[in-house]
């Protein structure tokens, strides 16, 4: 039996250029009853956005799962993985300009069904 305790919590951000990064440290942690703490991309399930949510309730508009997160598709260009030391230290999802609103909402899922919400604000990168 796995437990959903503990959300995961990624280092997330959104540049002025619609370009979504998170990034795990290592304060990132998913949690299960039957394995604790797991601190890695390892957990990972999903990340769901709402391009412009409006504050009533979210609305999906895309969705990445792992597999097409680590895709080499050309299908799944719009998500890169990068690599520090053999491990992954952040994934990158590219939106077009124009697709992202000014309050985008992300829920980053990962195994044990833990649900964690991002509501990043554009930065000057």
């Amino acid at each position: 039996y796995r437990g959903n305790t503990f959300p995961p919590n990624p280092l997330c951000s959104l540049n002025l250029f619609s370009i979504f990064i998170l990034q795990y440290s290592d304060e990132f942690k998913s949690y299960s009853v039957q394995n604790g703490f797991e601190e890695s991309f390892s957990t990972l399930s999903s990340i769901y956005v709402d391009y412009d949510n409006n504050g009533n309730f979210f609305i999906m508009d895309d969705v990445k799962f792992w597999d097409q997160i680590v895709s080499k598709n050309k299908s799944e260009k719009d998500t890169k993985i990068k690599m520090k030391k053999n491990k992954i230290s952040s994934i990158v999802w590219e939106f077009r300009k124009d697709v992202l609103g000014n309050n985008p909402m992300f829920i980053i899922s990962d195994i044990y069904g833990n649900d964690f919400v991002v509501k990043p604000k554009k930065e000057d990168n």
